[in-house]
């Protein structure tokens, strides 16, 4: 062993040692290290020094000295040094200050660095020792000095870190008699802060969401669904497409020829004697006072004034921004009404007598309307077209629309033009025949009284018109919900939406007429359940929308915390609480309802097809409107749609 030359060299006398270079006594060993046999430097003829009460056994520490992060005696011992270190071979080591290093190394704590971009904190590093360094005197002192400096900092900073120091002063006591201190410094807690307020600023919870979407099943899902996009086609396709371009116009058509003023039935053959001469479908003032209708509505709708300026959902294309002054057109176009009427030009005569005419002159405009469109679609960026449309066929993409919002110059947005046109001229057509039907054409005279008693001998027409006035002008007040519609975001505007926008007001009109050239008269209990019906429907139709309209412009709107949401990939989120959170479509169940409302006015005539034929068609959209939905939020509308089981009818479908 080391220990036995040395032993051996200090109790020979033979040989001794040069005068200059006194040899140091021997290094005693830390109680904790000595061993349990007697040390082997000690010379044989010195006597054993008698033991003393404090010497016998173990050696206790004073109470006041303990440590509860002192680790127990029989602690694997620290690896020293080896014989050939450069601090052995150091000739100049004084042998007086083997005390003094010991204390040293004994107080010496080790400086771990955790300055680190590690998200789990509880993480210690592994604690290794640094090599020492062979410094003496002056430079060892400093040193001492300079750690006391540490310790003052750490103090102030620590304290401001109390809870991640009691982390890590928990796990350092378990290391050993090395105290593990945090190294933390000004420049590391305001990079550390620095770093978290620009995390706070970027925070994006879109990004977020799609962040996570990322890690999800639900990439397949898109894959899947822009597959399914490219394949997906509605109303059967290009076969599909062609008969319905035949069969709206015909269907309107065939309805004014089989329900005439003198007979309106199932079973009856209509007179077509009429329908040989080519007067009873062109007429020049008919086709004059259609285009003048509509290029007024144009003008209205380019004003920026009538109505409060709303902000279209974003979409490819921007965000639009509309003037809703669809209530203000529409005052306008009554008034121009009963001034012409005022002044002795039979405006209502003329509707009346000419309306077969005004249909006919209606489906052209909007025939040769939607060619243009299609023709208009090829000459505009592709981030304005139908995604359903293109790359389809040619008389498909013609039949839906290739362009989803086309406007005029700019400034007059097509699609709610046309939307404005039903509502204004299905409303003018009812109170029509309710001005000839209660004679108010004698209020021209100006000796002529109006008698409020005829209201009264025609309770049902006066009913009917007052619905449906009330349906027809509610899209008006509420005008601002349209911009979240399916068809103001999804639609394209073409021969479809052209077509039924331009003969919904006389669709509607059939019942109108059917109901005052027949002389339908209902039993005042029928018009009471009728009514409080249309207003259940009415309730259903208008709060699902404004509900829905109000979600989409602020999802965090304070009115609607309180209600549940389902995330989805796209950011976005699926409102499932609510009138949401009854039906899927409840608007289209509340206008359904609408609709059967007035279906016992006309339930043994033809005109009981229009309320047959709008079931069906909202239906379908509900159809329409599922599909592209799954198509848009994949997994997120799934989680919906078994969370929200039944579309429109509950426990139906």
């Amino acid at each position: 062993m080391a220990g036995k030359p040395k032993a051996t060299e200090k109790s020979s006398t033979g040989r001794s040692k040069s005068p200059g270079r006194p040899k140091s006594p021997g290094r005693p060993k830390s109680p904790a290290r000595a061993p349990k046999s007697p040390t082997k430097t000690a010379s044989k003829d010195v006597p054993k020094r008698p033991g003393t009460p404090t010497r016998l056994g173990s050696r206790t520490k004073s109470p006041a000295r303990a440590k509860a992060s002192s680790p127990p005696t029989t602690s694997t011992p620290i690896q020293m040094p080896k014989k050939r270190s450069p601090i052995r071979k150091s000739p100049s080591r004084g042998g007086g200050k083997d005390s003094e290093e010991k204390d040293i190394r004994q107080k010496r704590q080790i400086l771990i660095d955790t300055d680190t971009d590690s998200d789990t904190p509880e993480i210690i590093p592994e604690v290794k020792e640094k090599p020492k360094a062979a410094v003496r005197g002056r430079a060892r002192k400093m040193d001492k000095e300079s750690d006391t400096d540490e310790k003052l900092e750490m103090k102030k900073v620590l304290a401001a870190v109390s809870a991640v120091e009691a982390r890590e002063s928990t796990r350092a006591s378990a290391v050993g008699s090395y105290s593990v201190v945090r190294r933390l410094t000004r420049s590391s807690i305001s990079r550390e802060s620095s770093d978290k307020m620009a995390a706070a600023k970027k925070f994006d919870p879109i990004a977020i969401s799609k962040k996570i979407g990322e890690f999800s099943d639900e990439d397949d899902i898109r894959e899947v669904a822009k597959d399914d996009s490219l394949k997906h086609v509605e109303f059967g396709g290009a076969l599909g497409s062609a008969f319905a371009t035949f069969m709206i116009p015909a269907g309107v058509l065939g309805l004014y020829v089989w329900c005439a003023e003198d007979k309106c039935e199932f079973t009856g053959i209509p007179n077509l004697q009429k329908y040989k001469q080519l007067s009873t479908y062109f007429d020049l003032k008919s086709s004059l006072g259609v285009m003048a209708y509509y290029t007024i509505l144009a003008l209205l709708t380019a004003l920026p004034f009538g109505g409060r300026k709303v902000a279209a959902q974003p979409s490819k294309q921007g965000k639009f921004v509309y003037v809703m002054n669809g209530l203000f057109s529409a005052f306008v176009i009554f008034s121009i009404c009963a001034g012409l009427e005022f002044y002795r030009i039979p405006v209502a005569d003329y509707i009346i007598r000419h309306l077969f005419q005004l249909l006919i002159s209606s489906i052209c405009f909007a025939a040769i309307l939607s060619i243009l469109f299609y023709i208009r679609s090829f000459y505009v960026p592709l981030s304005t077209l139908n995604s359903f449309a293109v790359g389809r066929n040619r008389f498909y993409a013609f039949f839906i629309g290739r362009e989803v919002n086309p406007r005029l110059y700019g400034v007059v947005d097509l699609k709610i033009m046309f939307f404005r046109a039903f509502l204004i001229g299905a409303a003018l057509i009812d109170f029509v025949y309710l001005y000839k039907s209660l004679d108010l054409s004698v209020l021209r005279n100006s000796t002529a009284e109006f008698d409020p008693k005829k209201l009264v001998q025609q309770p049902t027409l006066s009913v009917y018109v007052l619905l449906h006035f009330m349906y027809l002008i509610d899209p008006l007040i509420w005008e601002s919900g349209w911009t979240t519609q399916f068809a103001a975001q999804q639609e394209g505007l073409g021969y479809l939406l052209t077509m039924v926008y331009a003969t919904a007001p006389f669709l509607y009109g059939s019942i109108v007429k059917y109901i005052a050239e027949h002389g339908v008269q209902l039993e005042v209990w029928k018009l009471i359940v009728l009514s409080l019906t249309f207003v259940v429907g009415s309730v259903l139709y208008r709060g699902s929308n404004n509900q829905k309209d109000a979600f989409r412009k602020n999802p965090y709107n304070p009115t609607l915390s309180h209600l549940d949401t389902i995330p989805t990939s796209q950011g976005k989120k699926l409102l499932a609480a609510g009138f949401w959170g009854f039906v899927r479509h409840p608007n289209y169940l509340g206008d359904i309802l609408i609709h059967l409302s007035w279906l016992p006015f006309v339930l043994y005539a033809p005109p009981a097809l229009v309320i047959l034929q709008t079931t069906v068609l909202l239906l379908y959209r509900a159809y329409r409107d599922n599909t592209r939905c799954r198509i848009k939020y994949g997994a997120g509308w799934d989680r919906y749609c078994q969370r929200v089981r039944y579309a429109v009818l509950p426990k139906v479908y």
